[in-house]
């Protein structure tokens, strides 16, 4: 769909000159292929993060990554409780009936933990690396 979406909305060369205005164009076929390959490394990457990492420790990155929305009114806290949920929920989705009780407002008893706990662990020279790495090189694609 995206593809598609790039292909017949940018201007350019049309794929079939013969095909007139239904044509897609080259242009735009070129950066829908960019962009799916771009969403593709994307998703690879982040499924990569999340099945290597154990979750405590993705959760205390989280955790630590959220640390400057606070002054934006994020309780980075609950922000992070709430993707654990999530995560945990995913892990062993519920059965059809299970998800039309949830859509009800039914939550059904074991379904999610009375509690969670946050394991918070303080960056180390690695994690500041990183970070330090990942701002550089967005400020070299914006700047």
């Amino acid at each position: 769909m995206l593809l598609l979406t790039y292909a017949y909305s940018l201007p350019g060369e049309a794929v079939w000159p013969q095909a007139g205005a239904l044509s897609p164009s080259l242009e735009g076929l070129a950066q829908g292929l960019l962009q799916a390959a771009r969403l593709g490394v994307l998703l690879l990457l982040l499924d990569t993060l999340i099945l290597r990492l154990p979750t405590e420790a993705l959760l205390s990155g989280i955790h630590q990554v959220l640390a400057p929305f606070t002054c934006f009114g994020l309780d980075r806290k609950r922000a992070t409780v709430r993707l654990a949920l999530t995560l945990e929920v995913m892990a062993r989705p519920p059965a059809w009936r299970g998800i039309q009780d949830i859509v009800s407002g039914n939550l059904p008893e074991g379904l999610l933990p009375d509690r969670y706990i946050l394991i918070l662990r303080p960056m180390g020279w690695k994690d500041w690396g990183v970070l330090t790495l990942l701002l550089l090189s967005v400020a070299w694609l914006y700047a």
